[in-house]
């Protein structure tokens, strides 16, 4: 039986609402997971600093440079030397020049913490996570909504006997 407009068109939104289907279950979902993974990081920066701090002395640093490949150089003074210690994170709230607090082990100057650089990063990455992953999520799933009921009604003019068939 040769297909009519009709039904070609209901199959290309039925098509077109399980990509949508795919695209918010793959790409909305998955980045709701890794914004929620990202704000619950807060909480592991939190434990290790507790941990950590029980020995650590604080000190202001300032942020020497730091590059988008997920460096920061920090440097900083003990009462023995100038430090320059390199943090493996990118925060863009932070520039050049800013004083940061730095928290060092005594016994080991390299061994530094910087909270508060690594809970504005997981807050901000983590809360535009979510947000665009609601977005996809949200957005893709009710073109997939739209594109069923289009091609459900299509599907049915499709079946009607007419002289347009």
């Amino acid at each position: 039986m040769k297909k009519n407009k009709y039904q070609a068109f209901s199959e290309f939104f039925s098509g077109a609402s399980l990509v949508c289907i795919l695209i918010a279950l793959f790409g909305g979902l998955a980045l709701i997971r890794v914004g929620a993974q990202d704000l619950m990081s807060i909480d592991t920066v939190d434990m290790d600093f507790e941990q950590f701090s029980e020995n650590a002395v604080e000190v202001t640093g300032t942020i020497k440079s730091m590059d988008v490949v997920n460096r920061t150089v920090v440097t900083f003074s003990t009462d023995e030397k100038d430090c320059e210690v390199t943090a493996d994170i990118y925060n863009d709230q932070y520039k050049v020049g800013d004083n940061i607090k730095v928290y060092y082990n005594p016994d080991n100057p390299d061994e530094i913490r910087i909270p508060d650089v690594f809970r504005s990063y997981y807050k901000k990455s983590g809360s535009t996570m979510l947000k665009y992953g609601f977005i996809i999520f949200g957005a893709s799933g009710g073109l997939a909504v739209l594109f069923l009921v289009l091609a459900k009604k299509l599907r049915k003019k499709g079946l009607q006997p007419n002289k347009e068939n």
